[in-house]
């Protein structure tokens, strides 16, 4: 918490920390952030431009040959949910270029994700939507009453005037 360390000293401290601990409690915290740990290391590999094959190298030394075949099936799963998400996208902007009314462009959008998208696919688009809505939309200004987000329905002081 102390901000006037770098990353390089909190890192030294908390190592310290680590050895101090009793053994079955620093295993307990290393089995524990093993999968994190080797995320990260995965992460790191594939930024250097490690293959697919180092990386299952890494993860079979790390997790054994079944688990890292898992891993292998999740990443092409996220791959292909990606790619789908991607091509969403790129449609939904031209249903958003098109010059539609509010009403006809919202039921083609709507239509777009029923089409592509399983019911319980359609919630995470919509809400993926709303996070790439709300950082490309300007911030509303804080020091104007009524500045709040129209589905809250408590209201601060100043907006109740």
């Amino acid at each position: 918490q102390n901000s006037a360390l770098s990353s390089a000293d909190k890192q030294q401290q908390i190592d310290q920390l680590k050895a101090n601990l009793p053994p079955d409690v620093a295993q307990m915290i290393q089995q524990t952030m093993a999968p994190t740990d080797a995320a990260a290391e995965v992460n790191a590999m594939r930024q250097q431009g490690a293959s697919e094959a180092d990386v299952q190298a890494y993860r079979e030394s790390v997790f054994g040959s079944e688990a890292a075949q898992r891993f292998a099936t999740l990443d092409s799963e996220r791959a292909a949910w990606q790619s789908r998400y991607d091509d969403y996208r790129q449609q939904r902007q031209a249903i958003v270029n098109a010059n539609l009314s509010a009403t006809d462009q919202a039921q083609e959008i709507t239509s777009l994700r029923e089409r592509l998208f399983s019911s319980g696919e359609q919630k995470r688009v919509v809400a993926l939507d709303d996070i790439a809505a709300s950082q490309t939309a300007p911030a509303p200004s804080k020091a104007q009453p009524g500045n709040h987000r129209k589905s809250t329905t408590l209201k601060c002081k100043r907006c109740l005037t």
